[in-house]
């Protein structure tokens, strides 16, 4: 442990940092070693009550007896109206949130955790049985950054068996879990039997751990950077569009592949088999696809061109417009309807209709909807298809109708949609119509 303390007084020199601290044997050393290594003054102790167990407001207790004795501040979270499942994962966030917090409020520096070599094996081993994502099969790295909380783990080549050693040989006060020994989780199981069994085979199975965890981690250096140039070049993000070349992605090596779909949707925290199955569709003769993946994750596969979005389904929209003036539609987009012609507006897409046809309605589409052309009239859907207009912005066209409810237009048809659509209505003027 004299490394680990040499490193922390070099690393905590002239910052102010926060220690979360459970009052488990981990944290109770982590937080030794700082207190040893740092000024008291400019340590905050975050600990995080799961109200779990009978004795966890003991240790609560004993952790905001033991920090006012130092004279070092303590924030404490009580985590109430737990999920029926996946409680960890959720207590994690909680955590997370909570750390953030308090860091923000004191304008900390880092955060310190006490993951040490065991748990790096535990996870390492819970992502391979579980599938995952190049970076996530790497572990845990010494510095992270989670949605702007910066995480540091300076234990974590430091074993299990040697914290609780440091802890015996200077007499630390500590309380244990029981619950860590349950096999109701599979992180418990794996570090019940399974790692046990690693070691009885190899004894220096942790630093082999270690060893895999940092090589994998360059690895995924040099994969991410290869990744960020691709999206840098091929992808185009608009709003909650992501679009890329299906042929381009499809050149790419599959390990590739796979990166830059888990780089792309990350913030979606989709699995390896979600991953796959994408892929699956992206790969299918198939066109057009509308797939949806999680939520309101939807892939749309077709002209040669994939997008994922979040906003593929549109609500149902209807306004009644009886006087000129400026309206607001769906997306931050503008109609203007104006009676004097002098005042067209040459860099807005302008539609022109006799005055009499006031008033009129804009409306999403309903089935059956029909238009007039040169040739007669047309189903909206028929030509949306010649026009090759894509499903996404089908979802998001607005039709312009007669009091009859006749399409008299589709608004955002020839151009892109753009913010303002300018509509004119004059004494003579003509129904205008598409093709």
């Amino acid at each position: 442990m004299d490394k680990i303390l040499e490193e922390l007084k070099i690393t905590l020199k002239n910052k102010a940092v926060l220690v979360a601290c459970s009052s488990g044997v981990d944290s109770t050393v982590l937080l030794d070693l700082v207190l040893k290594a740092h000024a008291c003054e400019k340590i905050v102790i975050a600990h995080v009550n799961h109200k779990k167990r009978l004795q966890s407001d003991l240790e609560e207790t004993y952790l905001i007896d033991f920090a006012n004795e130092k004279g070092i501040k303590i924030y404490v979270k009580h985590l109430s109206n737990h999920p029926s499942d996946n409680f960890q994962a959720w207590a994690r966030s909680e955590r997370y949130m909570f750390f953030k917090e308090i860091m923000a409020k004191e304008k900390l520096d880092f955060c310190l955790t006490a993951h040490h070599a065991n748990d790096q094996a535990e996870t390492i081993l819970m992502r391979l049985m579980k599938q995952s994502s190049m970076r996530g099969y790497a572990g845990l790295r010494k510095w992270a950054e989670f949605d702007f909380l910066t995480l540091y783990r300076p234990l974590l080549e430091v074993s299990k068996e040697e914290i609780a050693q440091y802890a015996l040989n200077n007499n630390l006060k500590y309380f244990d879990d029981y619950s860590n020994f349950e096999d109701n989780y599979l992180r418990n199981r794996i570090r019940s039997n399974v790692i046990p069994f690693f070691q009885e085979e190899n004894p220096s199975f942790l630093k082999a751990i270690n060893n895999f965890a940092k090589d994998m981690h360059e690895l995924c250096d040099l994969l991410e950077e290869m990744v960020g140039s691709f999206i840098k070049q091929e992808v185009v993000v608009n709003n909650k569009d992501i679009t890329l070349d299906i042929e381009h992605l499809k050149n790419l090596k599959p390990l590739l592949q796979v990166e830059v779909l888990f780089t792309l949707l990350k913030p979606f925290q989709l699995s390896r088999p979600q991953i796959e199955e994408i892929i699956k569709q992206i790969d299918s003769l198939k066109q057009p696809i509308i797939y949806p993946i999680s939520g309101d994750l939807y892939m749309i596969k077709e002209y040669g061109k994939i997008t994922f979005t979040t906003d593929f389904k549109s609500e149902p929209f209807y306004l009644e417009i009886r006087d000129p003036g400026l309206y607001q539609l769906p997306r931050n987009k503008e109609i203007l309807i104006e009676k004097n012609i002098s005042n067209y507006k040459a860099r807005y897409q302008s539609l022109w209709y006799n005055i009499k046809e006031l008033p009129v309605v804009i409306r999403t589409r309903q089935d059956g909807d029909r238009i007039k052309i040169k040739q007669g009239t047309k189903t909206v859907s028929d030509l949306l298809t010649d026009k090759k207009v894509s499903h996404l912005k089908r979802n998001r066209l607005l039709l312009l109708c007669d009091k009859d409810n006749s399409v008299m237009a589709i608004l955002g048809l020839d151009n892109q949609i753009r913010k303002k659509e300018n509509v004119e209505f004059k004494k003579g003027g003509n129904n205008g119509t598409n093709e």
